[in-house]
């Protein structure tokens, strides 16, 4: 898995494209570089571009493993909302297993959607 961090400073949004199989070692390290990335503070917001990133490898142990890195850095992420984009229905299916482990635990609010504009649009909405 490959990725690329972009901050949106207009929109004080932070844009996280992934290509190719998940990978959770790899996982680990976009999470170390975007927590410590310059304009990076507790609750900023985040869109999950995952249309180029299959998931159907994934199972539940690779689920817990990054649902407990946000867990232990949920201080630092904080509020903010993360919007997950996949590609499939499919990969939305594994969007929401992940949702469903991880949201009871921490304070982000997550939504998952099939279509960036519609994601855009929910990370600008109020509440």
């Amino acid at each position: 898995m490959t990725y690329t961090i972009t901050y949106n400073s207009s929109e004080n949004t932070f844009e996280i494209e992934t290509q190719g199989d998940f990978d959770v070692a790899v996982f680990k390290k976009l999470a170390e570089e975007l927590l410590h990335h310059q304009q990076w503070q507790p609750g900023s917001n985040c869109i999950f571009d995952y249309r180029k990133t299959d998931f159907m490898q994934v199972g539940q142990k690779e689920f817990q493993a990054v649902s407990n890195l946000h867990q232990a850095n949920n201080a630092l992420v904080g509020r903010g909302k993360s919007a997950f984009v996949m590609k499939s229905r499919s990969n939305f299916g594994m969007g929401r297993m992940y949702e469903s482990i991880t949201s009871p635990h921490v304070d982000t609010e997550f939504k998952i959607f099939t279509d960036i504009a519609d994601a855009r649009a929910w990370i600008k909405s109020a509440g």
